[in-house]
């Protein structure tokens, strides 16, 4: 699965900011590629001019729809949610 994919119909790769965002997460992720969230949202913001919380909405929808999953890690005394594919 090379192309990310939409959640629902065309969404979110339809969109003229929240598409760009969302394949860029997606494309960061190939591989078996794991992410921290604020890193994925970095990326997003940067490609796509979407606000950091729209970044962090579509990565919990794409969440919501078991297309990524998630993991804390504890870096530094703190928790981090680490993002990757779920391989189908």
């Amino acid at each position: 699965m090379d192309e990310a994919p939409n959640f629902s119909g065309e969404y979110p790769n339809a969109g003229a900011m929240i598409g760009p965002a969302w394949r860029a997460a997606w494309r960061h992720l190939a591989d078996g590629r794991e992410a921290m969230k604020h890193e994925l949202v970095a990326i997003m913001v940067v490609c796509s001019g979407v606000k950091p919380k729209t970044a962090e909405n579509i990565l919990s929808q794409a969440r919501a729809h078991r297309l990524l999953a998630t993991k804390s890690r504890r870096i530094n005394s703190r928790n981090h949610m680490i993002y990757r594919r779920v391989e189908s």
